[in-house]
C-alpha cells in the first residue's frame, strides 16, 4: 500500500485518530476528525503531549494504564475522558497500535466517542437501581424462564423477600421446582403448559420452601 494511500485512509478515517511519540508523550500527528473534535488545528496539536487532552483529574489513571503497557502491538485501552479544547470533557473508547517509523517509537490511537452510550448506560443503571428500590419496598421480586434452555433468571432481591437461602437459587428450571411444596407441582406444571401454549400472563399461587424449612405463599 502506497503512503500516499495510508495518508489519505489516515485523514478520511470516520474516527479521530492521533499519532504520538511512545516515550516523549508529543503528539505528532491528527487527522481532520480529531481537529473537529477536540477544536485544536494542527498546529496547536503538535505542541501538545496525550496529557493536554486528559482532564487533569484523570492525568494518574492515564499514568497508570502506561506503566501497564507492554510489547503489544494493539491494545483496547477501554473507555476513559478526554477534553477539548474548549474544557468539553467526553467519554471515549481508544484502540491503540504501536508501530516503528523512521526509528522512532510511535502509537496510533483510533478514537470513538461514546459520551451518548455512557449516558444512555449510566440512566439505564440509575432506572435499575430505583426499579429495585421500588421492589424491595413493596416487597416485590421477579424471576424469568428461559424454555429453549430451561435456564431461570431471579431477581437479586428473591432471596430476601422470600426468606430462600442463595445457595438454592441455581438457574436451572430443576432448581425452582425443588423449591415448590409437593402439593403445589401440579399447579405449577399446568400454569407452565399454559402459558407456553398461550403466551398469555398466568397468575397462580405456590408454596416455596424457605432456608428454615417452612414455605411461603408467592
Amino acid at each position: 500500500m502506497s503512503i500516499e494511500l495510508l495518508d489519505l485512509l489516515f485523514e478520511k478515517h470516520p474516527h479521530p485518530i492521533l499519532i504520538y511519540n511512545e516515550e516523549s508523550l508529543k503528539i505528532v500527528d491528527a487527522n481532520k476528525n480529531a481537529i473537529q473534535k477536540y477544536g485544536y488545528s494542527k498546529e496547536e496539536f503538535l505542541q501538545l503531549t496525550i496529557k493536554d487532552i486528559r482532564p487533569e483529574e484523570d492525568i494518574s489513571e492515564l499514568k497508570a494504564l502506561l506503566s501497564q503497557d507492554d510489547d503489544t502491538q494493539i491494545i483496547d485501552r477501554g473507555t476513559v475522558r478526554h477534553q477539548a479544547k474548549s474544557g468539553e470533557k467526553f467519554h471515549v473508547n481508544l484502540t491503540v497500535q504501536s508501530y516503528e517509523e523512521n526509528g522512532e517509537f510511535l502509537r496510533l490511537v483510533s478514537i470513538r466517542d461514546v459520551s451518548t452510550l455512557k449516558r444512555l448506560n449510566d440512566e439505564l443503571e440509575k432506572k435499575h437501581n430505583r426499579l429495585a428500590k421500588m421492589q424491595n419496598l413493596a416487597k416485590i421480586g421477579w424471576w424469568e424462564y428461559f424454555p429453549s434452555d430451561q435456564q431461570f433468571l431471579w431477581s437479586k432481591n428473591v432471596p430476601q423477600l422470600l426468606q430462600i437461602d442463595k445457595e438454592n437459587l441455581g438457574t436451572d428450571l430443576s432448581d425452582f421446582v425443588d423449591l415448590i411444596h409437593p402439593d403445589d407441582l401440579d399447579t405449577f406444571e399446568m400454569a407452565k403448559k399454559k402459558l407456553l401454549n398461550s403466551r398469555e400472563p398466568v397468575e397462580y399461587s405456590l408454596r416455596l420452601k424457605t432456608a428454615e424449612g417452612a414455605h411461603t405463599y408467592v
